[in-house]
């Protein structure tokens, strides 16, 4: 930033008055600055104006930079607005290649009814499947937002780890960082906070790397699914949002609701996501709708659960995701008689036990609860247990508890306790896990951008709390 005040402007095309509003959006943002944030979007559509004629790829690249502004600030964009973004992805869409798709596709889904977007999405998404491997992205980021809109967290996870995969290997760090951070909010999506935890501890280690010492944007999502009181979360989630990050602020007023479900406080999460369904930016918000209809539907809303779940089944018919397939069937369940509710339940476990194991524990969860409530307690015990089992290994503290209750409500104790390698951090696990597959100390430590010295320091800890003391039994350890 020090040194785009000493430049020339009036030495400058187009080209380079452009690529300098596209350095200062971004720097703006990995420097959270609540103006360069603020003002990111605006600047990056002016700046793909700017390069159109004499620099048209970098033009079609800086609208889908400007895609990740608009997602960060959300409503607090000033300067330009999604739907402006829209327009410009569009009229830039002509082509066949993979640029030329995801613009057609985020131009749709900013601008057109899902319907019509989704089989655009579809075809993006494919072809980021089969052609996203060789070359550092530099933009990885978009790559989840099809994703996103499809309801498949799978394949989001698949190809943040590439991203991050060939960056590292060419040492494109600050995009590296974007994919770990992202990654954990895709685990939470998928509700698995000890994952989340996990990729955010390495973002953090490699900030500290980079001599970024203050937390620049913190994960309030995380700290409400580690289960930090819901008054500290939402302090830290107003300043959040008081800095420009709009798409965190959603993401963290999110899980707060989540959290309140699990805790049995209906009525507050559903006045909390009934801004996010009923007002949603980008689409985003219809993964807050399975959420929303439990809320309502245990707070005695059941016109607005009615309507959420119309809109959850078009979705999830639109999308053809099998985790939106499971999570209409879940929420069908809630809202239906006892006659027909077990089989809706059944096939919601079906469903999502295996890739989405977050979300069909949440369907034993009710499941069992369903079965206490119409007296069978043997088979709601075995629904209770396995949800229990599954939240914590996620670490889905809230929920755990919650499932810890209904268990002793029908008349049982928990039956099992975690094993000797969930005794360990996310951090402590990657380094065992990497020591046990044979990684010298300099090997892990080059791979998680960390000292052979702090690695040294892991493995002790490891060590002294699994009771070992070779890699040998650590190995074995780990294979059981």
């Amino acid at each position: 930033m020090q040194l785009l005040d000493r430049v020339d402007e009036a030495a400058l095309n187009d080209v380079g008055r452009g690529r300098k509003l596209i350095v200062e959006a971004m720097s703006g943002m990995f420097l959270s600055d609540p103006e360069g944030l603020r003002g990111g979007l605006g600047k990056l559509i002016a700046a793909a104006d700017l390069v159109s004629e004499l620099a048209p790829d970098l033009s079609r690249q800086t609208l889908l930079l400007a895609l990740n502004s608009g997602t960060v600030t959300e409503e607090q964009a000033v300067g330009a607005d999604i739907r402006d973004l829209g327009l410009r992805m569009r009229a830039a869409s002509d082509g066949e290649d993979l640029t030329a798709m995801l613009l057609r596709a985020m131009s749709a889904f900013i601008l057109d009814d899902y319907l019509i977007a989704a089989p655009l999405l579809r075809e993006a998404l494919d072809a980021l499947l089969d052609g996203m491997d060789e070359e550092p992205t530099g933009l990885a980021f978009y790559v989840t937002i099809p994703c996103v809109a499809l309801w498949d967290w799978h394949a989001a996870s698949e190809l943040l780890l590439r991203a991050a995969r060939v960056s590292r290997t060419v040492g494109a760090l600050r995009d590296v960082d974007a994919c770990l951070w992202i990654l954990s909010a895709v685990e939470m999506s998928r509700m698995n906070p000890k994952a989340a935890a996990g990729y955010i501890d390495q973002s953090a280690e490699l900030r500290r790397a980079l001599g970024v010492i203050d937390e620049q944007a913190v994960n309030a999502g995380l700290l409400a699914w580690q289960g930090t009181p819901p008054a500290v979360v939402e302090q830290i989630t107003h300043a959040i949002h008081e800095a420009g990050w709009g798409g965190i602020t959603r993401m963290a007023t999110g899980a707060i609701a989540i959290n309140e479900i699990a805790a049995g406080a209906y009525e507050a999460a559903f006045e909390r996501l009934s801004p996010l369904v009923r007002h949603p930016f980008l689409q985003a918000s219809f993964h807050h709708i399975p959420e929303y209809i439990e809320a309502a539907a245990r707070s005695g809303n059941h016109s607005s659960a009615h309507w959420a779940l119309a809109k959850l089944e078009s979705y999830a018919d639109a999308s053809g995701s099998v985790v939106a397939r499971g999570l209409r069937d879940r929420s069908r369940a809630l809202l239906a008689d006892d006659q027909s509710a077990e089989e809706h339940y059944l096939s919601a476990i079906d469903t999502l036990v295996g890739d989405h194991d977050g979300d069909g524990a949440r369907a034993r969860l009710l499941y069992g609860e369903w079965l206490r409530r119409v007296r069978r307690r043997n088979d709601a015990r075995v629904q209770l247990q396995l949800a229990y089992e599954t939240f914590t290994a996620r670490g889905a503290v809230t929920f755990a508890e919650r499932a810890r209750r209904e268990i002793q409500a029908a008349g049982a104790q928990v039956l099992s306790e975690p094993k000797a390698p969930d005794l360990l951090t996310s951090q402590e696990r990657e380094v065992a896990l990497l020591a046990a597959r044979g990684a010298t100390n300099t090997e892990i430590a080059a791979s998680m951008f960390i000292s052979p010295n702090t690695v040294d320091y892991h493995l002790r800890k490891v060590f002294r709390k699994l009771q070992i003391s070779s890699r040998r039994q650590l190995t074995d350890l780990l294979a059981q």
